[in-house]
């Protein structure tokens, strides 16, 4: 997981693209034509796939490029309204062309992919592991009864019980 517990950090990706492939002989993606195009490249069937279950990420690629195009916006506002010099002006700020949309999509789709968790996966231990060996020994130690959330800190980490459970006492 990337940026707030997202499979994907799309600023981090578009960054890594945008500096390892600039493609200074394409034409940029200007406004409509680029959130046109990202739309068409949602509407395929490898992206399909991941609904109902991928309905954020797929919401989440679509703010991405259209807060690029907004951006792009405001940079041809700032210029008088002409997309004359829009190239120089948006090459490290908000500049894609349809090749870089193509492996942002395509980096974010394997990103978002891979964090799927299988069925039978030991996300309990991994969860276990993550929170160090003291905390997994507080955790293991409280009973707990269904009631409601609570927060609460230990150390460094911070414990979340989900809905419907409260701590109740330690057991010895």
């Amino acid at each position: 997981m990337e940026n707030n517990d997202r499979p994907v950090y799309f600023d981090r990706v578009w960054l890594h693209v945008t500096q390892s492939t600039p493609c200074a002989d394409e034409e940029d993606l200007i406004g409509e034509a680029l959130t046109t195009l990202v739309q068409s490249k949602l509407s395929e069937e490898r992206f399909q796939r991941l609904l109902p279950t991928g309905e954020v990420f797929l919401k989440e690629i679509s703010d991405f490029f259209a807060g690029l195009a907004a951006k792009q916006k405001v940079l041809i506002a700032d210029n008088g309204g002409s997309i004359e010099n829009i190239t120089k002006l948006s090459w490290n700020s908000c500049r894609v062309t349809p090749t870089q949309v193509d492996r942002i999509l395509q980096i974010s789709l394997d990103k978002c992919t891979a964090a799927y968790v299988e069925p039978g996966e030991a996300v309990g231990a991994i969860g276990a592991q993550s929170i160090s060996e003291p905390g997994t020994q507080m955790t293991l130690k409280v009973c707990y009864r269904p009631v409601y959330t609570v927060s609460r800190f230990y150390e460094t980490s911070l414990f979340v019980f989900h809905r419907h459970f409260i701590s109740v006492e330690l057991a010895p």
